[in-house]
């Protein structure tokens, strides 16, 4: 549904699946048959050539997301995108719903801490329609009262519920001790604040700045070729042309100043005791990335098999690391009975820091090598994924090819990279503690 992509945390209860084993080999090369040009507007554009579909993808993707929201309107950026499609030109927001409707199409907005859009997909025969659609919708915006204060109640709404939820509500107060002020701390929803501060000239002016040529990039995955969808695109989004200045100064976030060690304790009304522990993680374009998937994975097995199985403390543990543009973080997050939350906590510190004292022995690091490769090529199973992955990699990643490359480096990674990544990272943790 279209409301999970107001959070970043929506990696929060992805399922860990059985991946490749050991041996096999496993590539897959997202910069194969990709063509670029650059729309009149200034924006690149890359066209992938994907045979294998008949849904054709399109992003119009900016480098500007949740942490640019200006000071006091935290919320923004996801407020102005989705009031976006409810009402553009002579539709309101049911016209435009059917429209979208009745020609095949789904319209998807995205919004991050580092970066925002709107994605497209439909079949390749509606895509044309689809980019008028998405013309319109930027180009005339109406940001009816009535669908603004929708869309903020829905906001708030999933700030409530986000609190509501012991497990989210966790990983929340882990991600406040491990940034504190800097906007990755919040949610890309956004705060109370700022939500109910937006108005319509506002998100007028911020759209604007969002979509203006120097921060954005399209991309468009499907069975097309460059030659027939460039006139197309440029037709319809390479005609932007206006001023980037909004009403209000985004927000420079700077690099953030990882707050821990730091422990957090909240009280509550639920059966078990929630733990969190969280390090601060490398960044989306740091070399240290790979060994941080690779990490991610082996710490995932390893609490699993220590918490619950050898010693029964837990029902459910999870990891994960999640990079970000300007730094990112490793979270563990488990649930326990009341009075083991303690115990919980150092065993999994220790189920960190046990790969910065010891190098990762060879089969594990095989078996974690293929594990992370293949958890990468599900993450660009789709026309979608991979649309929104070239434009990212183009104007956020040194290039459109960054997750070859990304595979390229969880193919070379050795026991010492890992080591190394460890013992920089797993040094002063956050614990969090969500107890009855």
């Amino acid at each position: 549904m279209r409301t999970s992509a107001l959070l970043a945390l929506s990696l929060i209860l992805t399922a860990i699946i059985a991946l490749p084993v050991q041996g096999e080999e496993i590539g897959f090369s997202l910069s194969e048959g990709v063509e670029t040009a650059e729309l009149s507007s200034g924006s690149p554009l890359l066209v992938r050539h994907n045979p294998a579909t008949d849904l054709t993808a399109v992003v119009i993707f900016s480098t500007v997301g949740a942490a640019h929201d200006p000071e006091g309107m935290s919320g923004l950026t996801n407020l102005t995108l989705r009031t976006m499609q409810r009402g553009a030109g002579d539709m309101d927001a049911l016209a435009f719903a059917d429209r979208l409707e009745s020609q095949g199409m789904d319209m998807e907005v995205i919004v991050h801490n580092s970066y925002s859009g709107l994605l497209l997909q439909g079949t390749s025969a509606q895509i044309e329609e689809g980019l008028d659609l998405l013309q319109t919708v930027l180009f005339e915006p109406q940001f009816f009262e009535e669908e603004r204060q929708h869309e903020a109640e829905q906001a708030l709404h999933t700030l409530d519920s986000m609190e509501d939820e012991p497990s989210n509500q966790t990983l929340i107060k882990l991600m406040d001790g491990l940034f504190g002020e800097h906007p990755y701390g919040r949610l890309p929803a956004g705060t109370e604040e700022g939500i109910n501060q937006a108005a319509a000239a506002d998100m007028t002016s911020w759209a604007r700045y969002i979509f203006h040529p120097e921060h954005t990039a399209v991309a468009v995955v499907g069975p097309v070729a460059m030659d027939e969808m460039q006139p197309a695109v440029d037709e319809t989004l390479g005609s932007i042309d206006w001023e980037k200045d909004p009403v209000y100064a985004p927000t420079d976030p700077g690099l953030p100043d990882y707050q821990g060690p730091e422990t957090i304790t909240h009280e509550r009304i639920t059966q078990a005791a929630w733990v969190g522990v969280g390090f601060p993680g490398p960044a989306s374009h740091d070399p240290k990335r790979a060994p941080g998937h690779i990490l991610e994975a082996a710490i995932q097995r390893r609490l699993f098999r220590t918490l619950r199985d050898e010693y029964g403390l837990v029902y459910i543990t999870q990891t994960a690391v999640q990079p970000d543009l300007r730094g990112g973080h490793f979270w563990s997050l488990a649930a326990a009975a009341p009075g083991q939350e303690e115990e919980v906590a150092q065993r999994t510190i220790a189920g960190f820091r046990h790969y910065a004292e010891e190098p990762m022995e060879e089969d594990e690091l095989e078996t974690m090598r293929s594990r992370a490769l293949g958890r990468e090529l599900m993450n660009l199973e789709t026309t979608s994924s991979q649309a929104l992955s070239l434009a990212a990699g183009e104007v956020l990643h040194g290039g459109y090819d960054w997750r070859d490359r990304l595979q390229e480096d969880l193919r070379t990674v050795t026991a010492e990279d890992i080591q190394e990544t460890a013992k920089e990272f797993f040094t002063d943790p956050v614990e969090v503690f969500i107890t009855p």
